[in-house]
């Protein structure tokens, strides 16, 4: 079959993805209030769905050299409906939160080889084009989802974000089964399974720690210690930490690793203030919240093809300073704002962000020898998505050391008392955005000044 038949294939599964991930983002306060769940529980409906995805993308990726591609994208798609259905009946809070996991092992085996399959049937001068055009479906895919989940919450109920899912994962089965070709990289290759256990146990202990839980804390740095240990005798690691020796890679990778944290302080609060404190219905707030990636669906591009030009050091340090812009402008909104201000300010979050992340991408990709793109890009994947855990985990840790935990877990409009201490917390979330816009802003000026490439 033809590639671009290929290319379609592995867009319609990439699409479905983010559109998942939004549509659950954008709703969440109205599941919280379903469930009469607690704040920290409805924290997990997010976070425990990031926590595999950021431990298991690599792997899933080894595996996929060893078993095939197609093998492992089309297991993927099928984990997908299972899980979809599963979320769309969950009984309790905590069993969304178990098919929430086990949905999130699914998106990472999409994920994971999505790139590798657009790859293996493009030749190099129309492989940018390919990467580029599914690329975009991601941001499509962010922006539907909000909007979609916020008009389906509304109209005839949250469980339907998820039933979604299904057909079109079953015509991403059919269309895979028939386009991708089979192919396997390299049968030699070994899994860092010890790598991923222990990155896995770091990332879960620090969320803990962060919800409270004080008795992670002396684990944590023996956790680390273990798994930097194990990395670097592994002969294939998740995280090569030879590369963070360079410093465009390293200043790059934690640029990465900053912004989408605060991003999604943002991408996870603003739904809660929209709805909370503001008192919107869900389809005014999925609306809302596609705002941002309306914004870098159509900048994106340009910022990529701008830094070819000029570098990459002046657009990711502007795109650093536009976000901490809006960060600041948010961290003012008050109980009698307009949802315009709200428009306005996502916009900017959006536009800054599609400045700063392509030449970023670039700079980090175009710091390393060919011999280590596959780590490169695994290791800059695995950073955004620890950055975006990160960035829901600190939120919340925020939220619960200013604001008592008993208006946290109140269920409707907050009252005026109310209120006031969640805008507390809500303010200096946003405040940490503000700083960590800052320090990528100064990490940016100082990386190498390249135009991509190798």
């Amino acid at each position: 079959m033809g590639k671009w038949s290929v290319l379609g294939a592995v867009m319609l599964g990439t699409i479905i993805v983010p559109i998942n991930v939004s549509m659950v983002n954008a709703v969440l306060p109205v599941i919280m209030d379903w469930f009469g769940a607690r704040f920290s529980e409805a924290q997990w409906v997010l976070m425990g769905y990031l926590l595999v995805v950021c431990s298991l993308l690599i792997l899933f990726g080894r595996l996929g050299d060893i078993l095939g591609y197609k093998r492992i994208y089309i297991n993927g798609l099928i984990g997908f409906v299972i899980s979809s259905t599963l979320c769309a009946f969950s009984p309790t809070i905590h069993s969304l939160i178990l098919f929430r996991v086990i949905q999130g092992i699914s998106a990472a085996m999409i994920m994971s080889v999505s790139f590798a399959i657009i790859t293996s049937v493009f030749k190099r001068k129309e492989r940018g084009t390919a990467l580029g055009i599914n690329a975009t479906s991601i941001a499509i895919g962010l922006m539907l989802g909000s909007s979609m989940g916020g008009l389906i919450t509304a109209y005839i109920g949250w469980r339907y974000i998820f039933l979604v899912n299904i057909p079109l994962s079953i015509v991403g089965i059919y269309w895979a089964k028939k386009v991708i070709p089979e192919y396997k990289s390299r049968k030699e290759e070994k899994i860092d399974v010890l790598g991923a256990s222990l990155f896995t146990l770091f990332l879960t202990s620090t969320l803990l720690l962060l919800q409270g839980k004080n008795f992670m804390a002396p684990l944590i740095p023996v956790l680390a210690f273990l798994f930097i240990y194990a990395e670097k005798k592994s002969r294939n690691p998740i995280i090569s930490f030879e590369l963070f020796l360079n410093r465009t890679f390293s200043f790059g990778i934690t640029g990465t690793l900053l912004t989408y944290c605060s991003f999604y302080m943002v991408v996870f609060l603003t739904p809660f203030y929209l709805m909370k404190v503001l008192g919107l219905k869900p389809d005014i707030v999925g609306m809302i919240m596609a705002t941002p990636a309306a914004i870098m669906l159509f900048v994106a591009p340009f910022s990529g093809i701008i830094s070819d030009k000029i570098g990459t050091r002046l657009p990711t340090t502007l795109g650093a300073l536009i976000c901490l812009f809006s960060f600041f402008m948010m961290s003012l909104l008050s109980p009698s704002s307009a949802p315009k201000d709200v428009v306005l300010w996502l916009a900017m979050c959006g536009l800054g962000n599609s400045i700063f992340q392509t030449p970023n991408n670039s700079a980090v990709m175009g710091s390393v020898s060919k011999i280590y793109l596959g780590l490169a890009s695994g290791t800059l994947s695995t950073m955004r998505n620890v950055g975006m855990l990160l960035g829901i985990a600190i939120a919340g840790f925020v939220l619960y050391s200013l604001v008592p935990p008993a208006i946290l877990h109140t269920h409707g409009i907050f009252s005026v008392t109310e209120v006031e201490h969640f805008m507390e917390g809500f303010k200096y979330s946003l405040l940490i955005g503000v700083l960590f816009s800052g320090l990528t802003s100064l990490l940016s000026i100082t990386i190498k000044n390249g135009r991509g490439g190798i």
